[in-house]
Formats: C-alpha cells, sequence, structure tokens
C-alpha cells in the first residue's frame, strides 16, 4: 500500500492483520477441521436458544392476558446460555447489553402491556428473519463442507490405494478427479470461515439492535422505572456507541476479509492443482539409495518445481499412517496430521469426544531413521523406524514425500550442530529442544493427548483402539451447572533425583543408529488423571463458570526441601460476575476457537504454563486449540526507539536502529524492577528433559500390566532448573479476573516473558488507520502495552513500552471515550506523536490515573515491584484526586473530533496538535507461514511506488530514477564511507573537508557536520578562507521503502551570509523491484529579515540550489555506475559502509584528479552590485525574450493557421458571407417590389391569382351534344361586334370598370360554376354506374343458382306429367334461364 503526503515518521510502517481461519482452512489443519465441528455444535445451540427465545416472545404477544406468568420464562431466555462461547458472539458488549436488559425487563414489563403487542416486529421477524437467511445460510454452508469433505475424503483414499500397475492415464484422471473435488472442498471450507466472523458479527448486530430497541421502547413506556434505567442508561448508550462505531467500518473489513479469501483459495487451489504430464504420474517412490543405512536419499526424488525446498527443518500437512485394528488383524491406512517442528515429529488429531484438537506423542528426529519405502504396493510411501517402532507414512505426491525426507534431514542436523546439545547433554541440563530431539516423550499436556504409535504396531487387535486416548476430556457443559465449581487437580510436577551415570555413552548410543540401545526407551502413554470430584476430568465441565483448580492428590513430602511448594488453586472467573476496574470477567474471542479453546486457558492458568524456554514454543495442544496448527502471532511494535535511559547503550551496541516492527518484545538489561518483583514458589515448565535409558516415572503406568510399551521421560532436580525456566505463582492478592486474563494473555501473546504478569486489561477499540477500528483487549504488564484484536475473521497484536510513552490524557465524550497515549517527542517536524483508543465501558478517570502511575513507575530509577503495583492500582479506587479540569469540567464530546487537553508539558501546546499513530493496513494472505523470528529477513515491498513529499513550501529541484535498491542508494550517499559530499565539496573549491560521524538524536534520527575551508573574496579583492560548517540530519529511515535526509548549508558566496541557510531535503523512496527515486526539495531558510533586497538573494540562492541538485544527481549516478550492472544492496554497503557504526571524523586526501562530472554551478562568490547587475541584466533579457516570443508566437500561430483545413475553412465563411450580402440584396428587392405591387393593387391593377376552367354555353353544346342557343357570331353585324366585344381573350384589355367587363366577370363566375357541376355530375353518373353493375352482377348470379335449382324440378315435373301448361313452362324456362347463363358467362369472362 503506497501512501501519499504522510508525515515522515509514518512512512513505511506497516500494522500486519493475520487471517488465522482463513489461513487454517486454506491448508486444511486439524484446527480448522475441530473449528467447523465446533460452530456447527455452537450453531445448533444458538438456533435452539433463538428458536426457543422467540416462541417465547410470540406467546407473549398473544397471551398478554396471560404475561405475568410467561414473563419468567421469558426473561429467563432473554439471558444467553453459558455453553455458548465468546467464539460466536462478543462477551464484552453484546452479553453485557443482554444482562442490563435483563436486570431491566422485570420492572419494566410490569408497565409494557401496550409494547407487548409490538413483540412481533422487534423480535419474531428479525428473529426468523436472521433463522431463515443468516443462520440458514450458515447451516448450508455448513453442511457443504461436510459432503465436500466426505467426497473428498473418499476420492483421496482411493486415489492413495491405487498400485503402481495403474495405466498413467487412468492415474491422470483419478488426479484431477481427485483435484477437482479438492478445489470444492477448500472452496466449501473458506467460504464457511469467510462466513463464520461474518454471521458472529450479524448475530451481535441482531442481539444488539434487538435488545436495544426493547430497551428503548421499555424507557419511553413509564417512567416508574427510572432507577432501573437510570443505572443502564449509560451504559447501553455506550453498547450502541460501540455497534455503530463497528458498523461503520465493517464495509472495510468485509471487502477485506473477501479479498483475503479469494487468495487464500486460489494460493491453496494452485498448490494441490496435478499436473496434466503424462510423466508425472509413472513416479513413484525410488528405490532406497545404497549407503548408510539412517539416511534416506532424495538425490533421484523430483521436486515439484511450485514449491522451493524448505531449510528450516520444519513441516506439517496431511499424511497416511498404515495402522492395525480389529481380530484378525487388519491393515488400515488413516489420514492424520503429522509435523516436524523443534526437533520432534508428531501427530495432531482431531478429537473424537469434543471438537478440538489433541497431541499424539513425540517422536525426537535424532531416533528417526526415515527413508523411501519402495516395496510397497501404494506410491509415495516412506518409512520411519525408531529402536522400537517402524511407521510407515505415505505422502499424496513426489515433491511431498521429498519435503518430508528434507524436513527431517534438516531437523537433525538442526539438533546434531545445537551448540547447547551434548554439553547439556552431558551435564544433565535442561535444553528442552536438544531432549526432545533424543527421546520419545508423551504430549506435553496430557490433557490435550492421545496415543497413537500404539496401533503403528502389528497384532494392537481390539484391545488397543486406533486412537486410544490417554488423557481426554468430556464436553463441555454437561455434568456441572454455570454457579458450580470444582477443584481440579494438576498434573504432578515433583522433580526425582537421577543417578549419576556415564552420559558420553548415552549420547553415543543415541546418536549411532545403527545398533539397539543397551536399554531400550520404553514407550508407552502417560498415565491417565485419577478420576476423582477434583479432577482433570471435570475440568471443562464447568469451563464457563467457576472452576477451582488444585491439587487433588497428595504429593510425596520433601525431606530435603528442595521441591517447589504446589500451586495455589486456579478459578476461572464467572462470565456474569462483576468485572473488577483491574479486568473484565470475561474471555476475548480467540484466533481458532474450537471446543478445548477455554481448556488451554484453564490449564496454562493451573499449571502456570507460557511459551517454553527454549526454542519448542507453546505445547501444540494448546497451540492448534488457539491459534492453530502454527503459531501466527505477530506483534507489531509501535514504539520507534527504546527509551532514553538505554539510548547511550544502544549507540554503542548498534549505531542504526532498526525501525521494523519486532515479533517480540525487547529485551530488557538487568534492572531494579526484575530484583524487586517478589519471590514466587516456582514450577517447573514442562516435563520434556532427557530419558534415560532404564529409566522411569515414579508412578508407574496402567497400561504397564498388558505390556505395552512406555514412555520413559526424565526427571531433573529443582536444584538443576535455573530461575529463568520457571513460572512464577500467583500471588495471594492477585484479583480473580485479572488470573483469567494473565492465563489467556500468555496464549495470545507467545512472546511474553514469563516474569511479566498482568497489572491491568480494559477493553477499548484502536483505529491504526483512518477507516477501520480494532475491537478489542489493551493488556498493561509493568513493561509493556499490548493490544489484542479479532474482528471479523482478522487478527491484531501490537504492543508499545512503556518507557517510549511520555504520558496518558483522557477526554471524555457521549458515545465513547478518549485515552490519548504521548510518545517520546522527536519527530521531523517537531510534533507530539500520540495514540488514541477509544473506550466504552471503562471508568475514564481512574484509567488515566493507573495508566500514568504505570508509565512513570516503568521509567523510574527503582520500579516498584508486583506487589506493591498492584496494591498501589487497588488503592486508586477509594482514593478521591484533586479536580481534574480534563476530565469533569467537560461537557458531551461528540467522538469525531476527540480534543485533548494533555498534561502538564502538553497544556503549553495546542491540544489538538499531536499526530496520531497511523500506519497502512497489510493483510497477510501467504499460505504458509513463516517463523516468527525470521519474519523481519522476509520483508515484502509494496506493489505499487512509494509516494513521499515533505512538509513545508520546498521546491522540487530535481528527481531520477535508479536502477538499486532504495537501500543501496542511502548508503552511496550517506554511508560511513562514502565520499559523495566530501567530492561535490571539493569541486566547489574548499579544503580541508571534514565529515563527521553519524551522532543518533533518538527517534531513529541521525545527524553529522561537515567542516571545510571555503574561498572568499575581500572588498579590495583578496582571496582567503573562511571555515564553514554544514551538517545534514536523517529525518526519516524506514529500510527500505523511504529515506529523508536533511542538508543545509552555509551561503558562503551570497551576500546575508549569517541571515539564511541553503535547505535541501533528499528524498529516497521505492518505486519498484530494484529500482528507486531520487528527488531534491530545496527552499531558503531566513534566521533574520535581510534589510534590503532579500528576494534577489533569495532568488540567486533558490537558483544556486537547483544547480547544487543537479550536480548531486549527476554525482549519484557516477557513483552508483561504478557498482555495475545488477547491484545489490549488500555490495553497496560493503563499499560505501553503514550509517552510524563508524564513530571517526574521516577527511578527503584525495589528488586534483577531477570528477568525471561536470559542474553547472562555478564556485564564484556574488557581491550584492554583483547581483544587482545581474537582476537588471536578467530583467532586459526577459523584456527581450518576451517581445521575441510574442512575435515568434504570432508567427507560429500564423504558420498553424494557414493549413488545408483552415483555409477551406476561412473560404467556407468568406462564401457565407458573401451569399449572406447577395441574399440580404435579393431580399430587399424583393421587398420592394411587394410593397409596389401592393400600391399597384390598390390602385386596381393586379393580375388574376385564380387559375380556374369555365365551361361556357357553346362548350356546353360540344359536350351534351346539345345546342346552346346562342345566335352564330356571323348571324349579324351588330351580333358580331357585342360577340368581338364580349370575347373572353379580348375583354381584359378595355377598362375594367366598363359593362361589357362586368358581364364578362359573371360569366366567367357562372362559367366556372358549370364546370364544377359538370365534374359533380360525372362523379355521380360513374357512382351510379358502378352501384348498379355491382347490383346486376350480384342479380344475375343469384338467379343462375335459381334456376339451376329449377332445372331439376321442372324436368322431373315434365317427364312425368306431359300438358300444354308444362310446355309454356319449359319454353320460359329455356328463354329465361338461358338468357341469364349468357349473362352469367359474360361476367364471369
Amino acid at each position: 500500500m503506497a501512501q501519499a503526503l504522510q508525515p515522515p515518521d509514518e512512512v513505511g510502517r506497516l500494522i500486519n492483520l493475520i487471517p488465522v481461519g482463513l489461513k487454517e482452512a486454506a491448508i486444511d489443519s486439524p484446527t480448522a477441521r475441530a473449528t467447523v465441528v465446533h460452530y456447527g455444535e455452537q450453531v445448533d445451540l444458538l438456533e435452539k436458544w433463538l428458536d426457543e427465545y422467540a416462541k417465547a416472545a410470540t406467546r407473549l404477544a398473544a397471551e398478554s392476558l396471560t404475561l405475568e406468568n410467561v414473563l419468567n420464562g421469558f426473561i429467563a431466555h432473554s439471558i444467553l446460555p453459558t455453553s455458548l462461547s465468546e467464539s460466536m458472539l462478543d462477551h464484552d458488549y453484546s452479553v453485557l447489553a443482554m444482562k442490563r436488559y435483563g436486570d431491566g425487563a422485570k420492572d419494566y414489563w410490569m408497565s409494557m402491556i401496550a409494547v407487548v403487542k409490538r413483540l412481533s416486529s422487534m423480535v419474531v421477524d428479525p428473529i426468523r428473519q436472521f433463522l431463515q437467511n443468516d443462520l440458514r445460510a450458515f447451516k448450508e454452508t455448513r453442511r457443504a463442507v461436510e459432503v465436500a469433505q466426505k467426497t473428498f475424503e473418499h476420492l483421496q483414499g482411493k486415489y492413495a490405494g491405487l498400485g503402481k500397475s495403474k495405466e498413467p492415464s487412468s492415474l491422470r484422471e483419478e488426479a484431477f478427479q481427485l483435484h477437482e473435488a479438492r478445489k470444492v472442498y477448500i472452496k466449501a471450507m473458506m467460504d464457511f470461515f469467510s462466513l463464520t466472523p461474518q454471521f458472529r458479527f450479524a448475530l451481535d448486530r441482531l442481539l444488539v439492535k434487538m435488545f436495544f430497541d426493547q430497551w428503548r421502547e421499555m424507557r419511553m413506556s413509564r417512567d416508574n422505572t427510572a432507577a432501573t434505567f437510570g443505572r443502564s442508561a449509560d451504559e447501553m448508550q455506550r453498547i450502541r456507541g460501540w455497534l455503530t462505531e463497528m458498523e461503520s467500518s465493517e464495509k472495510i473489513f468485509r471487502s477485506e476479509l473477501l479479498a483475503a479469501k479469494k487468495q487464500l483459495e486460489d494460493a491453496a487451489e494452485l498448490e494441490t492443482r496435478p499436473s496434466r504430464e503424462l510423466e508425472d504420474y509413472t513416479l513413484s517412490t525410488v528405490p532406497h539409495h545404497a549407503g548408510h543405512g539412517h539416511s534416506a536419499s532424495t538425490s533421484t526424488l523430483q521436486r515439484s518445481p511450485k514449491k522451493i525446498a524448505s531449510k528450516t527443518g520444519e513441516k506439517q500437512g496431511w499424511l497416511f499412517l498404515r495402522t492395525y485394528s480389529g481380530k484378525p488383524t487388519r491393515t488400515v491406512w488413516v489420514k492424520r496430521w503429522a509435523f516436524v517442528r523443534s526437533g520432534v515429529f508428531g501427530w495432531l488429531l482431531q478429537s473424537t469426544t469434543a471438537a478440538g484438537v489433541e497431541e499424539s506423542e513425540r517422536i525426537g528426529v535424532l531416533l528417526c531413521n526415515v527413508r523411501p519405502a519402495p516395496t510397497e504396493e501404494r506410491r509415495f510411501c516412506f518409512e520411519l523406524k525408531t529402536n522400537k517402532n517402524t511407521i510407515l507414512l505415505q505422502a499424496e505426491t513426489q515433491a511431498e514425500l521429498v519435503d518430508w525426507i528434507d524436513a527431517f534431514q534438516t531437523a537433525k542436523s538442526k539438533a546434531v550442530n545445537d551448540g547447547d546439545a551434548l554439553p547439556t547433554m552431558a551435564s544433565g541440563g535442561g535444553n528442552l529442544q536438544a531432549g526432545a530431539a533424543f527421546a520419545i516423550s508423551a504430549p506435553p499436556v496430557p490433557e490435550f493427548g492421545a496415543s497413537i504409535l500404539s496401533s503403528t504396531q502389528p497384532g494392537a487387535g481390539e484391545d488397543v483402539p486406533a486412537l486410544e486416548k490417554t488423557h481426554t476430556l468430556p464436553i463441555p457443559g454437561t455434568e456441572h451447572g454455570r454457579e458450580t465449581s470444582m477443584d481440579l487437580s494438576r498434573r504432578s510436577t515433583a522433580l526425582e533425583e537421577v543417578a549419576q551415570r556415564d552420559t558420553a555413552s548415552r549420547i553415543l548410543s543415541k546418536l549411532d543408529l545403527h545398533r539397539k540401545s543397551p536399554a531400550s526407551t520404553q514407550v508407552s502413554p502417560s498415565p491417565s488423571t485419577p478420576n476423582l470430584p477434583g479432577g482433570i476430568a471435570g475440568l471443562i465441565a464447568a469451563s464457563h463458570g467457576s472452576m477451582p483448580v488444585g491439587p487433588s492428590l497428595p504429593l510425596v513430602p520433601n525431606t530435603e526441601g528442595d521441591f517447589p511448594k504446589p500451586r495455589s488453586t486456579f478459578t476461572l472467573a464467572l462470565r456474569d460476575m462483576p468485572a473488577s476496574s483491574l479486568a473484565p470477567s470475561t474471555l476475548a474471542s480467540v484466533p481458532s476457537p474450537t471446543n478445548l479453546s477455554r481448556s488451554a486457558v484453564i490449564i496454562t492458568g493451573e499449571r502456570g504454563l507460557s511459551p517454553a524456554p527454549d526454542k519448542t514454543g507453546i505445547p501444540n495442544g494448546i497451540l492448534a486449540n488457539t491459534w492453530g496448527t502454527s503459531c501466527t502471532a505477530y506483534v507489531n511494535r509501535l514504539e520507534r526507539a527504546e527509551s532514553n535511559e538505554r539510548a547511550e547503550v544502544k549507540l554503542l551496541a548498534n549505531r542504526s536502529p532498526a525501525l521494523v516492527p519486532s515479533s517480540s518484545p525487547p529485551k530488557a538489561l538487568a534492572s531494579p524492577a526484575r530484583s524487586a518483583l517478589p519471590s514466587q514458589s516456582p514450577i517447573p515448565h514442562l516435563d520434556l528433559s532427557i530419558p534415560q535409558p532404564g529409566a522411569r516415572s515414579r508412578t508407574p503406568s496402567p497400561s504397564k500390566r498388558q505390556h505395552r510399551n512406555t514412555i520413559s521421560v526424565d526427571r531433573v532436580t529443582a536444584k538443576q532448573l535455573s530461575s529463568e525456566l520457571l513460572v512464577p505463582e500467583f500471588p495471594n492478592y492477585y484479583p480473580l479476573q485479572l488470573k483469567s486474563q494473565d492465563a489467556q494473555f500468555r496464549l495470545l501473546f507467545p512472546s511474553l516473558r514469563r516474569d511479566d504478569r498482568l497489572v491491568m486489561v480494559f477493553r477499548a477499540t484502536w483505529n491504526p488507520s483512518e477507516k477501520q477500528d480494532f475491537p478489542g483487549r489493551v493488556y498493561v504488564t509493568p513493561r509493556d502495552v499490548y493490544f489484542y484484536s479479532n474482528h471479523l475473521g482478522l487478527v491484531l497484536t501490537s504492543s508499545v513500552s512503556l518507557n517510549a510513552i511520555d504520558e496518558a490524557t483522557a477526554a471524555p465524550g457521549r458515545d465513547c471515550d478518549f485515552i490519548f497515549l504521548h510518545l517520546k517527542e522527536g519527530t521531523g517536524d517537531g510534533s507530539a506523536r500520540r495514540i488514541t483508543i477509544k473506550t466504552f465501558l471503562e471508568p475514564l478517570r481512574l484509567l488515566q490515573r493507573r495508566m500514568n502511575f504505570l508509565i512513570r513507575n516503568s521509567v523510574s530509577d527503582s520500579p516498584l515491584g508486583l506487589e506493591e503495583i498492584m496494591k498501589a492500582l487497588i488503592r486508586m479506587e477509594t482514593e478521591t484526586p484533586d479536580r481534574s479540569p480534563s476530565l469533569e469540567s467537560w461537557e458531551d464530546v461528540s467522538p469525531n473530533t476527540p480534543v485533548d487537553t494533555g498534561g502538564p508539558r502538553h497544556r503549553s501546546r495546542a491540544s489538538t496538535t499531536g499526530t496520531e499513530l497511523r500506519a497502512p493496513l497489510r493483510i497477510d494472505r501467504a499460505l504458509h507461514q513463516t517463523q516468527l523470528g525470521r519474519r523481519d529477513s522476509k520483508f515484502k515491498l509494496p506493489a505499487l511506488p512509494v509516494k513521499y513529499t515533505p512538509p513545508g513550501n520546498l521546491r522540487l529541484a530535481v528527481e531520477k530514477e535508479f536502477d538499486i535498491s532504495a537501500k543501496a542508494l542511502f548508503h552511496v550517499m550517506f554511508g560511513d564511507k562514502s565520499i559523495l559530499w566530501q567530492l561535490l565539496h571539493r569541486e566547489r573549491q574548499a579544503k580541508n573537508i571534514s565529515q563527521g560521524p553519524w551522532l543518533s538524536l533518538g527517534e531513529g534520527r541521525f545527524r553529522r557536520e561537515l567542516t571545510f575551508n571555503s574561498p572568499t573574496v575581500s572588498l579590495l579583492g583578496r582571496e582567503s578562507y573562511t571555515w564553514v560548517r554544514d551538517y545534514q540530519v536523517i529525518d526519516v529511515n524506514s529500510d527500505h521503502l523511504c529515506y529523508v535526509v536533511t542538508d543545509k548549508r552555509t551561503p558562503w558566496h551570497l551576500p546575508y551570509q549569517n541571515n539564511h541557510r541553503l535547505v535541501s531535503k533528499v528524498v529516497i523512496t521505492h518505486a519498484a523491484k530494484a529500482k528507486c527515486k531520487l528527488a531534491v526539495f530545496v527552499k531558503i531558510e531566513w534566521l533574520r529579515p535581510a534589510w534590503l533586497l532579500g528576494g534577489v538573494v533569495e532568488r540567486q540562492a533558490l537558483y544556486d540550489l537547483e544547480l547544487d541538485s543537479q550536480d548531486l544527481v549527476d554525482l549519484v549516478a557516477d557513483q552508483v555506475s561504478k557498482l555495475g550492472a545488477h547491484s545489490r544492496t549488500k555490495k553497496a554497503i560493503q563499499i560505501f559502509g553503514q550509517v552510524g557504526h563508524s564513530t571517526e571524523t574521516t577527511q578527503l586526501l584525495m589528488d586534483a584528479a577531477a570528477v568525471n562530472i561536470e559542474l553547472r554551478r562555478q564556485p564564484t562568490t556574488r557581491s550584492m552590485t554583483g547581483l544587482l547587475a545581474q537582476s537588471a541584466t536578467s530583467t532586459a533579457e526577459s523584456v527581450a525574450a518576451t517581445l521575441l516570443q510574442s512575435l515568434l508566437s504570432i508567427l507560429r500561430w500564423l504558420a498553424r493557421t494557414f493549413s488545408a483545413n483552415k483555409v477551406i475553412l476561412a473560404a467556407l465563411v468568406l462564401s457565407a458571407l458573401y451569399n449572406s450580402w447577395h441574399t440580404y440584396r435579393d431580399s430587399l428587392d424583393w421587398w420592394h417590389e411587394r410593397k409596389a405591387g401592393n400600391f399597384m393593387a390598390r390602385l386596381g391593377v393586379s393580375p388574376d391569382t385564380v387559375m380556374s376552367r369555365a365551361v361556357y354555353l357553346s362548350d356546353l353544346d360540344e359536350v351534351l351534344s346539345r345546342d346552346a342557343h346562342l345566335p352564330a357570331p356571323d348571324s349579324s353585324a351588330c351580333y358580331r361586334v357585342f360577340y368581338d366585344e364580349h370575347d373572353p381573350q379580348y375583354i381584359h384589355a378595355g377598362r375594367s370598370h366598363s359593362p361589357a367587363a362586368q358581364v364578362q366577370q359573371n360569366r366567367q363566375r357562372l362559367g366556372s360554376h358549370r364546370h364544377d357541376l359538370l365534374v359533380a355530375v360525372r362523379v355521380v353518373n360513374s357512382v351510379e354506374k358502378e352501384l348498379m353493375l355491382a347490383a346486376w352482377e350480384q342479380w344475375v348470379m343469384a338467379e343462375h343458382r335459381r334456376c339451376q335449382v329449377v332445372e331439376g324440378i321442372v324436368l322431373g315435373d315434365l317427364s312425368q306429367n306431359s300438358t300444354d301448361v308444362g310446355k309454356e313452362l319449359t319454353d320460359w324456362y329455356d328463354e329465361y334461364c338461358t338468357s341469364c347463363r349468357d349473362e352469367y358467362m359474360k361476367i364471369r369472362t
């Protein structure tokens, strides 16, 4: 994630989020399978509870008259069952909301009869909708997982059982069929684990909204329960505020979760995708390579190209194990999750009695002879032999087989090469890593243990089940009620004296695997815990209640007095117990919850377990039920440097403090804090010491009578165990709630120191980014502050040292309160950095005082011990402090604008000037997890380039990219051996150039000085040298990502030398892989304002700075080129040195050989007169250049204008103008003509505008063939004159108003009317003709049909009756019908 415009202190800081559930689902671990079963059981319980609650609400609404009888049952069902763990919903806020609701429900319902009718919409409908939508989808997803898992297991077993004689093509088809089933199974698992946190949040949202809405309705109904509501109003409002905060960031969390799910799902599918090459299916287990009997050859085994060989000596995954069962004995291949870790080989099994994970026996790798088994019928088998057991295992692919054998070989090499192994073995010490590699040992925690070795030997029979449980736990919540408490026994850890023996021979006998040991190591399960009322068997029964745990077996008295005292009773706090001000009574949700997760907390608190004193980490059985099959806890360190008290020591040890997050708290030096801790009764951590031949435990195993193998675990005396390996016991004054939190705290933070105890826990939210709030717990120890959050499937763990915090201030709000942890000052811009934490249910005033007390105690010269700290914290509850204006005089403050009043140091500055600690979040989407100790070396560069602009009014002078990493370029420019800046000053004619070492300023900042003599010219022209001292400061040193160095120089060549400085900020940022960008920003820093002409000097100084920056970039490019192509960071560090390691001042001693660059700025001293003259000349040149530029611009414009297209466009414009002119002119002429015509028309002179045809009487004779009854034109001379006078052709020649003209006009109108009539007559005639013709045709056709009908009748009658009448009828018929037939035929033709 690249970030832009961030403060220099936050550049490159990454906060790691770990999707633990998705990672476990991607590798299909036993923890993931156990989690699926756990959630399935929890969902059934939840569905049952919700259904009963909905039914109770329905009954309440329906039977309002019997409301009083139903109330007790309804209120009882509104309390969350204790069998539902914190993995299903939040116990801090959701359960508290339900509890507060229950407190006021009894008083409230008496006045809520009217509200009862609305229960269906407030309770029943949301629950039914939740059951039908969210819960049904969740159950369908769970069923899909079960179906896919069953199909996948069947196909995998079938594929694993295929023999070597199968055809490659058939094997390939089976492989792809198995892969498709695996894809469906992985997708179902990923869908399930991505839906689980969403389901959990939906459940929280449903419950909080449902109970909040009911609570609000109750509050509004009556005022007679005001006292009850007054006690819970603030808490309910805060719980609602918590939900609002969570809803605001839910969308971002969900998108991140789905993105991680998609990537992990694709990675899991790609890793298990089979090959399409037939040659790959011809491979099988290769024959055993000749050589040593205990070595396995992997030289001929082919490795998968998808995977890289791991050299960590650790591996885990599914293997098929050959077991024997039944009578007669038969071979059964079962699938088991195996691991090689910390020098031991073992199995993790899903518990058959509870949804949890159990651990089997552990076999030391130095006792294992691992080699391929080519004689087996199954493919990819390998054999694991010890001196007593032969175990046959099968991998899924050839590459997996190679990886397993390599992991065993690497683990053996590490165990043998361990420098502490042989000396510890010889002295009988307690290096458990070396001892575990040499022994076959029982699981560290028997309650999470199972036996598996007994089922791998022939003849096991029915008396030895395949999964024999020696230490199993019942399902929680089945024996006892919620309020019961039981005394539980603790495993006896008394140490026995072991006789001195020849340890050298014993070591050689263990290392020599070719011969049997003189005294064979006996293997048997550890003794079971006695089934007593106070035994471990009742551990889970009351896992949600108060459970005191104490010794139930009598301990053998020790006469010597060397053994530790037995631990005091451990009691797990009740969920509904009133919370202490030091810690809540509820536990946090673990990353990978199972039914045994709470048992892990109980066992940790009972036995004082913590991470093992060697490299083995926490026991695998506890680890698998808390974090999964591998511990993915990554603690992000928030402070940038150690405390001021250790700055000098840090500087001597390492002059370049690392700014990367640490996976564990920094190892503290010997301080009075440790010595001030009270001496507690220690207990040994784990019973994993070296097994002695022939030795056995004091308590015989019950299975010894059945002649089974027994496990021999050595005991060492308490005198031989150093105090560093022991865990102090809880003091008597330690609060009960804090004990429970401390036990879980050690599981959530595996890197915790053993002598660290919790002193305070509170619920809070923290937002490392602007849009995401992480709800969780803040754990406070005397040394550090830890933050843990598991929200929507993403786990965040971070910490900050108390001595890195200046003070804690607070600000109250309406929906939440704010705690501000001010970090030590020393940032680049001088502003304070702070961490803002939101609290909802904690006493703000008391919390602030306690935090300040712990901060002061951590930096004190004589810090208090644990007892004094606890007494002081408890005493603060009853003390009445002075009135604090930062807490009690505030009104309600909006949570969006937290204002920090600060303490004495911060009240002098603005209260809101603190810079919030922000960092981009990176979701860990790697399928396989690396070791915690190796996280830093596996730093992954961001995919996008880092963008950074320094704050302030700076001008970018130059920037350039280089083909080397940002870290390499940083060492090239600022390494202890780099002479780049000295060369640059030498080119400026400086002499006696000395470069000082980098000195730490704290907070990761360094400073060094450069002194030299610079040439100057006096007023008389005499040249002299002036001593100049410049310095550089490293502001940001974010490894591999961003480096910012400020270079401040004295302007010895400019006027007002003492009034200003030349400031250059060199910024080196990561651009891509093996690429970086160098940018130089410049500005002028005025120390005192210039009297006159300051602008002229500043302008020249900026110009010189830009030229100097370009020269610097050229010189850097020259130095980088000397590294050669494909430069590596190690080579740059080797040549140019580290940063801050040297303590000597270096002086440049070189000849006059010039550097391979050409300086852009010559080293000349400038006077004020010269600057003015240069300014005037520059102004004149600028004016001339402006005029010339304007002229050239006009010419260029013309040249661009006179192109073909623009000429055509200009011609078009001219044509349009020309046509417009002519159009205007013609239109004007027409207008004038029109006005003249209208004027003439008014005078009576106008053309005839009607076109018509007149029919005269003479024409009528021709049309109608009838005489017009008018005289002929030549009938008489008088008539001819009349005719000529009224002739239509000449009538218009005369006067228009003459009688003849009037006659002619009348004739014209009559003729026009006559023509219209003639046309109408013709049309009428045509219509009448058509009408008659159509009627005629129809009539003829009808008559023709009648004639046909009559024809038969007439002819028949005539043949019978021949009379005169018939003859007439015949004649008529012949004449008439024949005529009709002829007419009909005419019509037809």
